[in-house]
């Protein structure tokens, strides 16, 4: 079938939930306690949803304070959890889960049926521990095909290219920070060039978001972790559900946690057009995926090279140092 901008398009009505979570890593029981609370949430809304989408790496939670280990188990009950929950409830979960090398979207349906996406961007100071999964990747489920993206995926050109075309919804999970206090501790000169992408980030990931809607024609929800981060910096909430229009649909109010839910109408995956990024967070993407890349390549061709934990030195099983990358 040849797909055409100007085709009808048979509607099913769809409605999606986002939870905005605590992202700082925390014991299983407090973790799955936060979960429930939004699936309680998701549950109770008006019209109840048939999507609930949660943060990166809600099992165990982002950044230090997990050993490699401790990282694994805890994802291993999150997927768990997740199942067990869409067996009861009867809701499509996507959960995202910090493996101990590499971060990873499971979307899990009522019936069992899973689908992994690995993060195929991560940022510079995450390939310390984790690794890029292959790329976009599309979930043919029976609420329909949905693309999935983690965090910083999604200010990257290649996702969308990726997913245009293919899909008639987008799920984004996320652990964005605001790194606005990181600037005091720089030196100037590494602040004066860093500054604008560090106080610019979330808004231009909100305009990416929305500019990706409307483009490809197709709703996206976005979940991201809120609360304290490290060294006086917090996560920066901002979870929302966007229209085909890229106009608002739902949000979470305030920068705590929080639910917000919105009925959408899917279609089936319409050509849309590229996305449209500025010339600068263009070449930003650009010399990050050149810094992640010849990272990458070093691990790949030392002799006994490994990724790094992002303390320095190599996360294995038993070490004591974090697991989890910081941004």
């Amino acid at each position: 079938m040849v797909l055409s901008r100007t085709a009808p398009r048979p509607l099913r009505r769809l409605r999606v939930g986002v939870a905005q979570l605590p992202g700082a890593p925390a014991p299983f029981a407090e973790r799955r306690a936060a979960a429930e609370v939004a699936l309680a949430a998701a549950l109770s809304s008006a019209g109840a949803v048939d999507l609930l989408l949660l943060p990166e790496a809600t099992f165990p939670g982002y950044g230090p304070g997990q050993r490699p280990q401790e990282a694994a188990e805890q994802a291993a009950r999150g997927e768990g959890w997740a199942v067990a929950a869409a067996a009861r409830t009867g809701l499509h979960i996507a959960v995202g889960l910090g493996m101990p090398d590499r971060s990873v979207l499971l979307l899990v349906a009522p019936d069992g049926a899973r689908w992994r996406y690995t993060k195929a961007y991560p940022t510079f100071a995450e390939t310390a521990a984790w690794r890029a999964g292959p790329g976009p990747m599309v979930a043919h489920t029976r609420l329909g095909a949905i693309g999935l993206a983690v965090c910083a995926d999604v200010i990257q050109p290649g996702l969308w290219a990726g997913l245009r075309g293919r899909v008639s919804l987008v799920l984004a999970a996320g652990a964005w920070g605001d790194f606005h206090g990181r600037l005091a501790g720089m030196p100037w000169w590494r602040a004066a060039a860093l500054g604008p992408w560090i106080r610019g980030s979330a808004e231009h990931r909100d305009r990416t978001l929305r500019a990706a809607a409307a483009a490809l024609e197709v709703p996206v929800a976005w979940a991201n972790a809120c609360g304290p981060f490290r060294d006086g910096e917090s996560f920066s909430g901002g979870s929302m559900i966007l229209g085909p229009d890229g106009c608002l649909r739902g949000a979470v109010e305030g920068a705590g946690p929080g639910f917000a839910s919105a009925e959408l109408l899917l279609g089936p995956p319409q050509v849309g057009r590229p996305p449209p990024f500025p010339l600068a967070w263009r070449a930003f993407a650009f010399s990050h995926r050149l810094a992640v890349g010849a990272r990458s390549a070093w691990t790949s061709r030392v002799p006994g090279a490994a990724p790094a934990g992002p303390q320095g030195g190599v996360a294995r099983s038993g070490d004591s140092r974090p697991s989890m990358p910081l941004l």
